[in-house]
């Protein structure tokens, strides 16, 4: 008889895990990725980039997303393209330069190895930015994360002859604490 009564709870068990119904939470967005930021101007919108919706997002935008990183074209006075650069949305101090290296394993390593952001002084711009680098970043709500970049590049985009426009593109890998913290 008891053997019985196991039986029909393990069986009972194995409906219920078998149920179509799933017990939902709210949707946790990635804290951590790999993402390609450009200077695309399309339908109005500029891309940029949102650690808390953990993608890039369009600005403006009808859901009032705020953006944490945005990307721009670094021009000399001749209007030749030196690189790109990050700035911010909201134009306050977002960034922090933590290391370069020209080996990406180097890179890797240590912003892998970057655990906790100090409360230091951050600039309203990334620049420079160069293949390499880690960059602290102070979200536009106060919280960290932090970007490896991967790879960048900028010109001038001449597939409309009559009008040149430069194009920058940044790739880079991302971690963020949604917790507001400073520590990884």
């Amino acid at each position: 008889m008891k053997f019985n009564n196991i039986i029909i709870v393990f069986y009972s068990l194995f409906l219920v895990s078998c149920s179509d119904k799933t017990i939902e939470g709210p949707e946790q967005n990635p804290t951590i990725g790999e993402v390609v930021l450009d200077t695309k101007f399309e339908d109005g919108n500029f891309p940029a980039f949102s650690f808390s919706e953990g993608k890039v997002i369009k600005i403006p935008n009808t859901q009032g997303l705020v953006p944490d990183i945005t990307i721009s074209v670094h021009i000399n006075e001749g209007g030749t393209p030196l690189g790109v650069f990050l700035g911010s949305f909201d134009l306050k101090p977002t960034y922090f330069f933590k290391y370069w290296s020209s080996s990406v394993d180097s890179s890797q390593d240590y912003f892998d190895s970057l655990l906790f952001i100090s409360d230091s002084l951050f600039t309203d711009l990334a620049l420079p930015i160069k293949d390499g680098q880690v960059w602290a970043v102070t979200t536009h709500d106060g919280k960290y994360g932090k970007i490896l970049i991967k790879n960048s590049l900028a010109y001038i985009d001449s597939s409309d002859i009559n009008n040149l426009t430069p194009y920058g593109e940044v790739s880079f890998k991302w971690e963020y604490q949604p917790d507001g913290t400073n520590k990884f």
